[in-house]
């Protein structure tokens, strides 16, 4: 993707100081010198998971083996979410991470066993700064699967830093055996999508539900009286997670990409600050081949990381109007970028090694904004 980071930087100088014009993106040398230059301004930190923890590593290829499994089972950063407060990576299989605001501040991560262990956690968002995730058993992968679910919705208090159940499929009114494959939640009313499977065939309900009251605050024996709930069409999902036009995004979006829109075909997975589930968009929906990034639209700031590493930052940082691509250090041949969460002038990016749809090492890296672009 060596074109990508040329056609976004045009005559503009990156971070790393190497000339756009000759720059080689396959050039091992370069990677090299891109990794000294974060090293060297400490500018940023290498993390993995293993199966218990998190540990400081000092590059993704250093970071200890793991057992290869299914993405829906394995230990990786499974989804994000950023307000204008905190950031939070959910970590599938282990735990929720609060991201600290420098790199003088030890990483935090939160594990309850009950919840973690034996199900997929994914569909993290932010009410009102507060964090809900959801969970379920992957029917094709995990064989731990019971007739009773428990709450699929959970929320994290981050004053008392605990996990609650919050929501179950009885709660509406859905046959307990069913699982809440995926949730999603747009600043006012949540959809969900339930897959039970009978008799090897596979049932879906689509429910979308709001409550007058605070989730945190529904009163345990009265939940469905509290609930605003009705049953929507497929195609109303299927629209929801399906990308948009690049032509309707948002104006901070236009302005990052704006180079980018009539040269190559790009995926967005765009995230705000009010910390709703993400939309999608696209600028080209012939094609499969896209190049995809995440974006973070903040208050002050926007920023997006393409999978390759290649990242863009306009707005706001210390007091300082700043417009400027740059580069994180490259990553080893199987390895990719993933998903994006900010606290402060910190950025964190998880990453990945894939082998279809197998995950084995994963982590992030954080980068002091500060530093890489002042």
């Amino acid at each position: 993707m060596g074109v990508l980071f040329t056609i976004l930087l045009f005559s503009i100088i990156s971070c790393v100081q190497v000339d756009p014009a000759t720059d080689n993106y396959g050039d091992s040398q370069k990677a090299e010198v891109r990794a000294a230059f974060f090293a060297s301004n400490q500018a940023h930190k290498w993390y993995s998971f293993t199966e218990n923890e998190i540990t400081e590593v000092t590059m993704p290829q250093n970071a200890p083996i793991i057992q290869t499994t299914a993405w829906t089972e394995s230990i990786r950063v499974a989804s994000s979410a950023t307000d204008s407060h905190n950031g939070y990576f959910l970590v599938n299989r282990l735990g929720l991470i609060q991201l600290p605001d420098s790199h003088d501040k030890k990483v935090k991560i939160f594990r309850d066993k009950t919840i973690f262990n034996d199900k997929t956690a994914n569909s993290l968002v932010l009410v009102k700064g507060e964090p809900f995730f959801s969970t379920y058993r992957n029917s094709f992968f995990n064989f731990n699967r019971g007739t009773e679910n428990g709450d699929f919705l959970l929320r994290f208090d981050p004053a008392q830093k605990v996990f609650s159940g919050v929501l179950s499929a009885t709660d509406l009114e859905i046959p307990t055996y069913s699982e809440a494959i995926d949730v999603l939640y747009d600043g006012n009313e949540w959809t969900c999508v339930f897959k039970r499977i009978i008799n090897d065939r596979a049932d879906f309900d689509f429910v979308r539900f709001s409550t007058n009251a605070p989730l945190s605050k529904l009163q345990n024996k009265a939940k469905i009286g509290q609930l605003k709930k009705r049953f929507v069409a497929e195609d109303f999902y299927q629209n929801a997670i399906s990308p948009r036009d690049f032509s309707i995004a948002p104006d901070a979006a236009k302005k990052i990409f704006r180079d980018l829109q009539d040269t190559i075909p790009f995926l967005l997975t765009v995230r705000t600050s009010d910390g709703s589930s993400p939309i999608y968009y696209t600028n080209d929906f012939l094609t499969t081949d896209h190049f995809e990034a995440n974006l973070f639209l903040g208050t002050d700031y926007s920023i997006a990381v393409f999978s390759d590493g290649t990242a863009y930052f306009s707005g706001k940082i210390a007091g300082s109007d700043v417009t400027k691509p740059f580069r994180l250090p490259q990553l080893p041949a199987g390895f990719q970028y993933g998903d994006i969460a900010l606290c402060g002038r910190m950025l964190f990016v998880s990453w990945e090694e894939n082998f279809f749809f197998e995950t084995r090492r994963s982590g992030f890296l954080s980068v002091d904004l500060e530093k890489v672009l002042l």
